[in-house]
């Protein structure tokens, strides 16, 4: 998943544009290893990336209007750029997997399809490589950040108290970033 010369001017921009966004340092480390085109774990195995950020990122409007709220900034951000991206992903094929913008609506729809009905209180928009899932909760007119729990799939009725974690964005992103793709749960 090397970048050619063209995709490392379009990763400079986005990165230049996305600190605009939100100044934050694990976005400008995750854009250099997108860059990079690989970096190793601390077993010496080689992670990849699969897709480009977006240089635009992708609107968040339609997804705001059904949610009836505003997407925190960072995460919009976040979302807007490295959706529908395959980040840190192992010689398994297997690593984070973050919704492309358009897609987040009809995956949580069609999810709950499978378990009581979740959506717009929680969404998901995206996956660890064990199935955590990446979730926003809609309580009392604020969005929360959390990880949920895989084993708790099908039962949202204890997602909000018992199985989301639940962490300030940055500092998770933090942790995903330094540890080259594992999800705190």
């Amino acid at each position: 998943c090397s970048l050619d010369s063209h995709s490392h001017a379009s990763v400079r921009r986005l990165s230049q544009r996305y600190i605009r966004c939100i100044d934050m340092n694990p976005v400008k480390k995750l854009l250099e290893d997108i860059q990079n085109g690989f970096v190793l774990d601390p077993d010496g195995d080689k992670l990849t990336f699969e897709g480009n950020p977006s240089i635009e990122p992708f609107s968040l409007s339609e997804v705001e209007s059904e949610l009836r709220q505003s997407i925190p900034k960072d995460i919009g951000c976040f979302i807007g750029t490295f959706g529908g991206m395959r980040l840190y992903v192992d010689c398994y094929g297997l690593g984070a997997r973050i919704l492309h913008a358009q897609e987040i609506q009809f995956h949580n729809i069609e999810q709950q399809k499978t378990t009581q009905p979740f959506w717009p209180e929680f969404m998901i928009f995206g996956y660890s490589s064990t199935d955590d899932m990446l979730v926003l909760h809609l309580s009392d007119n604020a969005i929360k950040f959390g990880v949920l729990d895989h084993e708790a799939w099908g039962e949202p009725d204890l997602w909000a108290s018992e199985a989301v974690t639940w962490y300030k964005f940055e500092n998770w992103l933090s942790h995903f970033v330094q540890t080259r793709g594992e999800f705190w749960v």
